[in-house]
């Protein structure tokens, strides 16, 4: 929970002075990262506790896929 928390001030706490597409460009990123961790425990809580279903491994692809986007921002922002 305390993760889950920390990620959603992320947006909050870049300076406005970073200018409003960077602002806009984290705050997307981090809503889909909240939105993929829903999804994720939504499936792992409807599934039997024994069982890893490729729907829980398709779920967690895509948080890591919108984690990576964290990383391509900041390339995208030092080039």
């Amino acid at each position: 929970m305390k993760t889950v928390l920390a990620l959603s001030t992320v947006y909050y706490w870049l300076p406005k002075s970073q200018g409003v597409c960077m602002r806009r460009q984290v705050r997307d990123a981090t809503v889909e990262v909240l939105e993929g961790i829903t999804q994720l425990l939504e499936v792992i809580l409807s599934s039997p506790l024994q069982s890893l279903s490729q729907e829980q491994l398709t779920s967690t692809g895509s948080v890591w896929s919108a984690c990576d986007r964290f990383t391509q921002l900041a390339k995208g922002q030092s080039d």
